[in-house]
């Protein structure tokens, strides 16, 4: 009734749903996806939804670097890199900042989509 090959069988089907269920099978992505690219000739920090003033109070803190990691923002190097942030879908602004000259570089609106990658270039 219950040979070795239907042990086998049962093994690899229980294996294949494990994988499945772990590789998020089936569903589409719930988020959507901002992709910062630093086309400029020096690295920046890129952020998402961060406002100006606390931006400001991080680049005069003791380790700016510390402090805009603690913001969540990304450092991007030039010639063209970029960095990846995902949000919820939905309008969301992004400002970046030139780490050498330690200026502002831009700040621009987005409306992302659900699953998709909206790519802004600074």
């Amino acid at each position: 009734m219950f040979n070795r090959k239907m042990f086998v069988a049962l093994v690899v089907c229980l294996a294949m749903s494990v994988s499945t269920a772990l590789a998020g099978g089936g569903g589409a992505k719930k988020d959507s996806t901002i992709k910062v690219v630093n086309s400029g000739p020096n690295p920046i920090y890129a952020f998402v939804d961060v406002t100006d003033a606390k931006i400001q109070e991080a680049a005069n803190s003791s380790d700016p670097i510390k402090a805009f990691n603690a913001l969540g923002g990304k450092q991007i190097a030039s010639g063209g890199n970029s960095a990846n942030f995902s949000v919820k879908s939905g309008s969301h602004t992004v400002t970046a900042v030139d780490i050498v000259l330690e200026e502002p570089v831009g700040k621009q609106s987005v409306t992302t989509s659900k699953g998709k990658t909206s790519t802004v270039t600074f």
